[in-house]
């Protein structure tokens, strides 16, 4: 069985406060529905990778 490794970003809301940031913040959240797909996705490729080992 091989590992399917990801990262997911859910978030851009920064909380660190650095008084030096240039970046332009705004809290921006992945949705409920957009985190189920990612979900669904990843499950489908993880067996799709997984498939091919047989």
């Amino acid at each position: 069985m091989k590992d399917l490794a990801v990262t997911i970003w859910v978030t851009n809301d920064c909380n660190l406060l650095c008084e030096y940031c240039y970046v332009n913040k705004h809290i921006d959240y992945m949705s409920e529905n957009t985190a189920d797909e990612v979900v669904r996705f990843i499950n489908k490729k993880d067996e799709e990778v997984n498939s091919l080992e047989s």
